[in-house]
């Protein structure tokens, strides 16, 4: 018999089984199949499975993340704590700095400046800033937000300021950007959605302003592509203290930094504006090992809207994959593993089977997500999770057919086998292959003197009675004995010792 014809009867076997299990067994199993198909197609939905995609998702992001050099093409300029030190106020940041710091980043060629401070309350800087703004060649792009999108972090006398700010700009190169995030159960791993009666987004407002419109990504609300740096002692872009742009002696040194580049100006202070991203988390436990450390491995804001940047530069678009090859792979895993349910484990195929899937449930998202897919919302823990439930379903099912057959070859062979001999064919059927063997055995034949002159001295329902117990109590004895019944001849028993087993 070749592999594959004993690889199609297996299967019939396993099928013929679980079709003897009984209709309430059957419509169980049937149930649990279909909630592993859910299960396998919509883990992203449901409340634990879904904190454990995620969860998932973050390690593929931190183990996946490329390593790369700085990238030179963004530039960030920062408000440090240092620098709130030196300039004695802390919040709001201080706008005679950064009114300062753009007077000097206008004549230094950048293509584009965005600012990520929110201008919500006054200043007694604000008319110097804006004429700055007004006044410069460079457009610039600066923060803004509305309540509807923020409500815990700007209130309606802020808003109403933040609005009459912006109009004073009206007719200059400086123009407002959305700086909202999506950050979603706590983490930024999205782009936000663009949002009605808002500006567009601060990374693509800028790259419209600064000439490369066509590289906007226009549409794109996929997954942010975190980087790491390459080297310890870099950042994936460079940050420039704001002090440094306002030092006289140091900013002529600083114009080939920021010409042809995009700059970005905000906070990268010590728990203020700080946001967690797919890798945060796991760089916190594999570079510190204590959850206090935690936040010194957040970034700022700030990064968040340089990684978007970069990303529309390189093109990066991160395809998700179709609904429809979703639900493929939900059928797949989950018939996958129902196959599996019908095979026998003393087969080693079974195990090869079990090897070969378990690689794919593992590598399937890993090698998406390398090949530049959108594994945000792909079912890696669904999968699994389907899988486990289809295959137990299965073998229980299969269990409950076995054990009712089980206990019926038990009960029927216990009338000629000892109890011992039973079950170990049972459970090595292949004893009983169709095959000459030579054995020594030995036989015993019964016969009861005088029965033929009882049997017509007697009624029939009588000798049958007598006839019915004397081969009982004769038959418990010889299996008691280790003995077999080969067959009942009249009053007659023919029993034997020394096969099939010795």
């Amino acid at each position: 018999m070749t592999a594959a014809a004993g690889l199609r009867r297996t299967f019939a076997r396993g099928w013929r089984n679980i079709g003897e299990a009984g209709g309430r067994r059957l419509a169980v199993t049937a149930m649990l199949l279909l909630a592993a198909l859910v299960l396998a197609r919509f883990s992203w939905n449901l409340p634990l499975t879904g904190e454990a995609e995620r969860g998932l998702y973050d390690l593929r992001s931190y183990l996946l993340a490329p390593p790369v050099a700085q990238d030179q093409r963004v530039v960030m300029v920062v408000y440090s704590d240092q620098t709130l030190i030196n300039a004695r106020k802390r919040s709001p940041l201080d706008r005679g700095l950064l009114a300062k710091a753009l007077r000097n980043l206008d004549g230094m060629g950048a293509k584009a400046i965005g600012v990520d401070i929110l201008f919500d309350q006054p200043q007694d800087e604000d008319d110097e800033l804006i004429a700055v703004l007004r006044g410069m060649k460079t457009p610039a792009r600066l923060a803004y937000t509305r309540t509807e999108t923020t409500k815990d972090d700007i209130l309606y006398e802020q808003q109403a300021f933040l609005d009459s700010f912006m109009a004073r700009l009206k007719g200059s190169k400086a123009a407002p950007a959305s700086i909202v995030l999506d950050n979603n159960f706590g983490v930024t791993r999205n782009w936000p959605a663009e949002i009605s009666g808002m500006p567009p987004m601060l990374g693509r407002a800028m790259l419209t302003a600064g000439g490369d419109r066509a590289r906007t990504m226009a549409g794109y609300q996929g997954a942010i592509r975190y980087r790491l740096p390459a080297f310890t002692d870099q950042r994936v872009f460079s940050a420039i203290p704001i002090d440094a742009v306002i030092n006289p002696a140091i900013v002529p040194a600083l114009k080939p930094a920021i010409q042809g580049r995009y700059v970005l100006i905000g906070g990268d202070i010590v728990d203020f504006d700080r946001v967690e991203t797919p890798i945060t988390n796991w760089i916190s436990k594999t570079e510190s090992g204590a959850e206090a450390d935690r936040n010194d491995f957040l970034p700022p804001g700030l990064e968040i809207h340089a990684t978007m940047i970069a990303q529309m530069l390189d093109g990066a678009w991160l395809p998700k994959p179709y609904s429809i090859t979703l639900w493929a792979f939900a059928v797949l895993f989950v018939a996958a593993a129902a196959l599996t349910g019908l095979l026998e484990l003393r087969n080693w195929w079974v195990y090869a089977a079990l090897v070969l899937q378990t690689l794919l449930l593992v590598g399937v998202p890993f090698a998406i997500h390398v090949q530049g897919g959108d594994t945000y919302g792909l079912p890696a823990a669904g999968w699994v999770l389907g899988w486990i439930v289809t295959f137990a379903s299965v073998t229980s099912a299969a269990r409950a057919s076995g054990a009712v057959q089980r206990r019926f070859a038990q009960s029927a062979l216990g009338k000629y086998l000892p109890r011992s001999i039973a079950q170990e064919i049972i459970d090595k059927p292949e004893l009983l292959a169709l095959h000459g063997e030579k054995k020594n055995i030995f036989v015993l034949f019964s016969d009861l003197e005088g029965f033929t002159k009882m049997s017509h001295a007697l009624e029939p329902e009588t000798v049958a009675l007598l006839l019915n117990r004397y081969l009982e109590t004769l038959s418990q004895i010889v299996l008691e004995h280790g003995g077999v019944i080969d067959k009942f001849v009249g009053d007659a028993v023919v029993a034997f010792w020394g096969a099939p087993i010795a």
